[in-house]
């Protein structure tokens, strides 16, 4: 989808993501009309700022690690 659909679909509550990120991230509109990321932050204005890239619907995974940094020691 194109910027302006995926503008759209913020303003409709869903949770968008652009095709070149990782697949575990994505961004939404929290209720004080701020832009959030997966991690709960305020994002980057200039997440934005590219009216080229190609954008979808996150669609959720349930809940699941997705990756990890390190592997603990037992």
């Amino acid at each position: 989808m194109k910027l302006w659909e995926a503008m759209k679909a913020l303003e409709e509550g869903k949770k968008v993501r652009r095709i070149d990120w990782e697949e575990y991230e994505y961004i939404y509109i929290d209720s004080y009309n701020e832009v959030i990321n997966n991690y709960g932050s305020k994002a980057d204005n200039k997440i934005l700022d590219n009216i080229y890239a190609k954008w979808e619907i996150y669609k959720e995974k349930g809940d699941r690690i997705l990756s990890f940094d390190y592997l603990p020691v037992i």
